[in-house]
């Protein structure tokens, strides 16, 4: 009986090493789950009337938490599942790559940038990284749709969506800031950082 238990112990260990403890999967399982609920709730909204198919990428809170809660690897982790997932059950093909190059991109812009957000006396806020991000964002699709129609036409529409990027960036950053607030000190409390 005890080794078994000695053994369990060395493997409980071992996995909390390698970054694989439950309240870590725990959170990144409700971070996608609330990302999924939050990408199919956005999807039933109407088009804006700024642009055709525009919407405001409010799934993206659960990316910012990820990484700025548990990491660049399970936030690069959530950004390939939502877009996975919300692609095979609610989209297609098409969608599947302007979500992939548009989440992708943004994701490589907020693990380079969260890291900035952590001090006390940061230089910039999970609001700052949202509007960058959504800015890489539509970068990363507007390629797609050069890809997909084989024309340099959707550049033409390029500023309209870096424009648009301050006021989504501030509609998914803003929460994302509050909610980060208010999580951090239970999923990372201070001394474990």
């Amino acid at each position: 009986m005890k080794s078994t238990r000695a053994q369990a112990d060395r493997a409980k260990a071992s996995a909390v090493k390698r970054g694989f403890d439950t309240k870590r999967l725990t959170t990144d399982a409700v971070l996608l789950a609330a990302a999924l609920i939050i990408a199919r709730l956005e999807a039933l909204l109407p088009a804006f009337l700024v642009m055709p198919g525009f919407k405001p990428g409010l799934a993206n809170i659960a990316t910012l938490l990820t990484v700025r809660l548990c990491g660049r690897r399970d936030g690069f982790a959530l950004t390939l599942l939502r877009v996975t997932i919300t692609s095979v059950l609610f989209g297609s093909v098409t969608s599947f790559l302007f979500s992939l190059c548009g989440g992708v991109l943004s994701f490589v812009v907020t693990a380079a940038l969260v890291g900035f957000t952590e001090k006390e006396d940061a230089k910039m806020s999970l609001v700052g990284v949202s509007v960058l991000a959504s800015a890489a964002h539509n970068l990363g699709q507007t390629g797609a749709a050069c890809l997909v129609f084989v024309s340099l036409s959707p550049l033409g529409m390029l500023w309209w969506l870096f424009l648009l990027s301050v006021p989504t960036g501030l509609v998914t950053g803003i929460p994302a800031e509050i909610i980060t607030r208010r999580l951090k000190p239970v999923i990372r409390p201070k001394g474990k950082e």
